[in-house]
């Protein structure tokens, strides 16, 4: 690895902000349904309510999760942190967006990093992280104006 992709590594990691975020812990398995892929072993070991408000009659709900991926290909299950906003109408789930993801699989660290502005733009970046260094897959923007008419 070279100094310059040491440097970014180094700067990737720092902006692992997931831990600083407080929430209150949610035993109850109200959202579990909502945050597992139904085509994937999942289980999530902890989960937070970070916020939850209204908006025209919309129910948006933020939560932080720890999640295990029961994968037979690893000797390790690989881990997941994430933090998704949840957006329901009259108790229906319309849209599951995730703004923060960190996946650790034995040798690769996968990032997604987002940010949601003012006028309901969600802007995501997501990041590889191995022996090499740090490369940047993928850009998406998602309009989230949508979700709340």
């Amino acid at each position: 690895m070279t100094r310059e992709d040491s440097l970014h590594k180094k700067n990737m990691e720092q902006v692992d902000f997931f831990d600083d975020i407080k929430g209150k812990s949610i035993k109850a398995n109200t959202y579990k349904k909502a945050l597992l892929d139904n085509d994937k072993k999942e289980k999530i070991d902890s989960l937070f309510l970070i916020d939850s408000y209204s908006i025209l009659n919309k129910q948006i709900v933020y939560l932080k999760y720890y999640k295990t991926i029961n994968d037979s290909n690893y000797d390790f299950s690989p881990s997941e942190k994430k933090i998704d906003v949840l957006i329901y109408d009259q108790n229906n789930l319309i849209k599951r967006l995730n703004v923060y993801s960190s996946k650790n699989y034995p040798s690769i660290v996968e990032k997604k990093i987002g940010y949601l502005d003012e006028l309901g733009m969600l802007f995501m970046k997501t990041f590889e992280i191995d022996e090499e260094g740090v490369t940047s897959t993928t850009n998406k923007t998602i309009n989230c104006k949508e979700y709340l008419k």
